[in-house]
């Protein structure tokens, strides 16, 4: 939920010091999805992608770094 409430708090021309901050948030909250994802595939193994659940959290995750890797990259 503190994550939805992150990602609601931006808007148009906001200034540089709080658009850090939830860059930061946001980088805080996908590595902990990721370490969430981590434990459920070490718990699960690969019966963790039979659950759809799962495979959308994956996905989002994955998602995530894509576009952090794409920021630093550009």
């Amino acid at each position: 939920m503190l994550n939805t409430v992150c990602l609601g708090l931006t808007w148009y021309n906001e200034p540089n010091n709080i658009a850090g901050i939830m860059d930061t948030a946001s980088n805080v909250f996908n590595i902990i999805y990721t370490i969430e994802v981590l434990i459920k595939l070490i718990a699960y193994g690969r019966g963790y992608f039979a659950d759809g659940w799962n495979n959308f959290d994956f996905t989002i995750v994955v998602v995530a770094w894509l576009g952090l890797i794409a920021v630093a990259a550009g």
